[in-house]
């Protein structure tokens, strides 16, 4: 359950002064209701986001790094050039989310749901992609280097210039 003062703060405009401030706190968001939140740019890293619903957020550029969002509802969310290296995001829905340019390199993805999702110009060096539905997602220009892509499904998926598939 969500730390009721960490919500609270969160929408407050200094969020990330006030974060800057607190660069050790982890964040307990865990089961949050924050679907159609508007939190571009904010820093979110280390926080745990687990089973929160982030549906349709806005988290453009937001820094997530090393963020727990494990279970999470992250469907048709903006998550563009978000930085998410190191997140655990396994068994995610991220159903129809943008994640156009994010920086995804060495998340944990396993299980998650990506299916139709926005991932052109992607950095996904490192991730764990296993048993990750990736139907219908948007791959081109991505890099997938290294990306541990055993049981993973790419049907209709657009891969067009992807780097790091000659790998498989």
């Amino acid at each position: 359950m969500a730390n009721e003062e960490h919500l609270k703060i969160l929408q407050r405009e200094d969020w990330n002064k006030w974060r800057a401030g607190h660069p050790n706190l982890i964040l307990d968001l865990s089961s949050a209701k924050l679907s159609g939140a508007g939190l571009s740019l904010a820093d979110l890293s280390g926080a745990d986001l687990s089973w929160a619903d982030l549906s349709m957020a806005n988290l453009s550029g937001t820094d997530l790094r090393g963020a727990t969002l494990r279970l999470a509802i992250v469907r048709g969310a903006n998550l563009s050039l978000a930085d998410l290296r190191g997140a655990n995001l396994s068994g995610a829905n991220l159903l129809a989310a943008n994640l156009s340019g994010a920086d995804l390199r060495g998340a944990n993805l396993s299980g998650a749901n990506l299916s139709s999702t926005e991932l052109s110009e992607a950095q996904l060096n490192g991730a764990n992609l296993h048993g990750t539905s990736l139907d219908w997602a948007n791959l081109a220009l991505a890099n997938l280097t290294q990306a541990r892509l055993a049981r993973t499904n790419f049907g209709g998926a657009s891969l067009l210039n992807a780097k790091g598939l000659e790998e498989c």
